[in-house]
């Protein structure tokens, strides 16, 4: 699954580093897994042929190393395995993110998301793969 994240600092300027990703979503609660990119980013192909290229440099965890100012913010995305739940799961109402961050100070922060459809993006992985790797289309 891939998330667009923003944050926003409101305390003092700070880099951060995310923790912890859990999700729930259709009755169940799973810890995700950061999937690690290559160099050269991920390409995904939509059901009509359109292509999406998502770079290493955009993804969250590595824009949180950067400290972000005083009223700051820093958006990127978070490409993530989340053992037992699909994004068909993510439809179902209730479906909640949380991610846990800590902050160079020693402070922990936690942003919560409703994702239940309609209010959050989430793409499925399966259609993602090196760009290296990607097929011209004829």
């Amino acid at each position: 699954m891939i998330m667009l994240v923003k944050v926003t600092n409101t305390g003092a300027p700070s880099a951060l580093n995310v923790e912890s990703v859990t999700m729930k979503a259709n009755g169940k609660q799973s810890v995700a897994n950061a999937v690690p990119l290559p160099q050269e980013g991920l390409t995904s192909v939509d059901s009509s042929g359109m292509q999406f290229h998502y770079a290493r440099s955009e993804v969250l965890s590595l824009k949180l190393s950067t400290p972000i100012p005083t009223g700051g913010q820093a958006s990127g995305f978070l490409p993530l395995f989340v053992p037992g739940i699909s994004v068909a799961d993510t439809n179902f109402p209730g479906s909640t993110v949380e991610i846990k961050l800590s902050d160079v100070y020693g402070g922990m922060h936690t942003l919560q998301m409703n994702i239940e459809k309609g209010n959050y993006k989430i793409l499925d992985m399966k259609h993602l793969q090196p760009k290296t790797m990607q097929q011209p289309h004829q």
